[in-house]
């Protein structure tokens, strides 16, 4: 089993993609257990190809019943290690996410943000995130509906009422909830 998720960056929305190095586009993995993704990872989650460390990602994962969140917090670079990207209301960044779902022998399953296949070998197959200063003006329908379960896990960390355990994830890094 290796239920993973993916985030794939282009801050500067240069396009291309060169995945020997992770300089100009970023690919975030986090595995949802304890496993890696690859055997050259440097640790779970990681920047495929580069150092997880001086990237400043943090992710984690909540498991609870037949769910799986994954959770992401990660700084945008113009050029890795050597420019982080100036965030800017209005501009709109390459981005992509998928998540796969893999059970025993099978070869799994997944589902990304846009329709494109194999976003690792072009970064112009990434969709386009808008970043935005506020909501107000936009026309949104945003409704967040989880299903009863899972509320009552959020709800329960919110409150911090005793029934999750936070599993430290390494030095900077977020933690697993076990509920």
């Amino acid at each position: 089993d290796q239920d993973l998720s993916e985030i794939y960056i282009d801050a500067d929305h240069s396009g291309g993609m060169n995945f020997l190095s992770a300089q100009d586009a970023q690919q975030y993995v986090l595995v949802a257990g304890p496993s890696q993704f690859s055997p050259e990872a440097d640790g779970n989650p990681a920047l495929n190809r580069g150092d997880t460390g001086r990237s400043g990602l943090n992710a984690a994962y909540l498991r609870l019943d037949e769910y799986t969140v994954h959770e992401w917090a990660i700084p945008l670079w113009s050029s890795f290690p050597d420019q982080r990207y100036s965030i800017e209301p209005g501009a709109t960044i390459g981005f992509d996410t998928a998540v796969t779902d893999t059970d025993g022998d099978e070869e799994g399953n997944w589902v990304a943000w846009t329709p494109e296949e194999f976003k690792i070998a072009d970064s112009d197959r990434f969709g386009d995130l808008a970043l935005v200063s506020a909501y107000d003006g936009l026309d949104l329908d945003i409704q967040t509906t989880l299903p009863p379960t899972l509320k009552a896990a959020y709800d329960q960390m919110a409150y911090r009422d005793g029934s999750c355990s936070a599993v430290p994830r390494g030095p900077g890094r977020m933690r697993t909830f076990n509920c």
